[in-house]
């Protein structure tokens, strides 16, 4: 990416937020009481610009502006072998460019830095005569409390289908919000569960201190320094709590074991492209 480029884009936007807001301002005369950046007026700048990258919204604007406390939060730690032992039985362990390989058959575990899980099954046996939505939900759902990986905590955030496989991928919540970005993604097909991720969270506490962040038409203005979504369509906005190590100056997440997640933006478009704005 050119990053001077891209902060000359971002600098745009905020004189552009400080237009609109001057331009509302004085159309609304002196309404000291409102928060300006969800007012109609301001809505429809903010389509009007976006519109201009080819970035079309067919979903409802929240018109809020958040402020909710930070949640401490430690990556879920794996005991290998005795998740080797649960999902594979007898197994054998290989060495691959350094990680350990827990081998059955078919089947194969990685797991790495004892927090992300990846589940590999190479079978070529149809083992399902016919697959859709409600079939392949319940074998991860009941892949997913058979083997103990969670307790209701969680939420089926995207579905797709590519002609071949079934792809789902569920997101942690915490007091009825989305927790990204912790994950367990399912690759499905008639053969079974081809391939299954997890990277989780565990909540420890939440902190008194509340932190704000800006309305959802004024965030959706960054997105005029993305090239990577121009052309696309917002089909959902969502509040969310958020933690990337990397992003919130944790470092890489495989050194990471706690941090603090706080509110943003949850932009989904229509490829499935997921957006966060904090």
């Amino acid at each position: 990416m050119d990053w001077s480029k891209a902060i000359n884009i971002l600098i745009i936007a905020f004189l552009i937020t400080n237009l609109i807001l001057v331009y509302v301002l004085v159309d609304n005369k002196r309404d000291d009481s409102a928060y300006l950046t969800i007012k109609e007026e301001f809505i429809r700048e903010v389509k009007k610009l976006l519109s201009q990258k080819g970035i079309k919204i067919e979903s409802d604007i929240p018109k809020a502006v958040p402020s909710l406390p930070l949640l401490t939060i430690e990556y879920e730690i794996q005991n290998p072998e005795k998740l080797a032992e649960k999902l594979l039985g007898n197994y054998n362990k290989d060495v691959v460019d350094g990680e350990i390989l827990y081998k059955n058959g078919n089947k194969t575990l990685q797991i790495i830095d004892n927090k992300k899980i990846i589940y590999k099954n190479n079978s070529s046996i149809k083992i399902y005569d016919e697959l859709d939505k409600n079939i392949v939900v319940s074998i991860a759902e009941n892949f997913i409390k058979n083997n103990d990986f969670t307790e209701d905590d969680y939420e089926l955030t995207d579905y797709n289908f590519n002609g071949k496989s079934y792809f789902l991928r569920y997101t942690k919540k915490s007091k009825d919000m989305l927790l990204e970005k912790s994950y367990m993604i399912f690759e499905i097909d008639n053969t079974g569960i081809k391939r299954f991720e997890r990277l989780w969270f565990d909540f420890v506490k939440t902190s008194e201190r509340k932190v704000t962040i800006s309305s959802a038409p004024e965030s959706l203005l960054r997105l005029l320094t993305m090239k990577d979504v121009y052309g696309k369509t917002i089909v959902q906005i969502d509040l969310c709590y958020y933690f990337d190590p990397v992003k919130h100056g944790a470092g890489d997440w495989k050194k990471t074991l706690k941090g603090q997640a706080g509110p943003a933006w949850r932009v989904k478009f229509n490829d499935g492209t997921l957006v966060f704005i904090d």
